[in-house]
């Protein structure tokens, strides 16, 4: 059994974002399996070491999603048409 772990913080209302991740942190990631051929068998027992720890930043520069929605600039063009 592994275990994951992963804490996400934002700041500055969402625009700055912290994802800190680690997985594997019992390392006891294992791989077991057994393939049976034509005269052939072949087993694999064996700790995968794949504990790792990464640290992303990210900066949003929309957060809130807001968008511009006029306020009819174009009405004059259509008149015209």
């Amino acid at each position: 059994m592994t275990v994951n772990a992963r804490l996400r913080k934002s700041f500055f209302k969402k625009h700055l974002v912290f994802l800190l991740q680690a997985s594997d942190l019992t390392k006891s990631n294992r791989e077991r399996w057994t393939y049976y051929g034509t005269d052939v068998i072949s087993r694999k027992d064996a700790n995968n070491f794949t504990r790792s720890i990464s640290l992303t930043v990210t900066y949003n520069f929309n957060a809130s999603r807001s968008r511009y929605k006029g306020t009819g600039a174009g009405n004059e063009e259509k008149k015209r048409l």
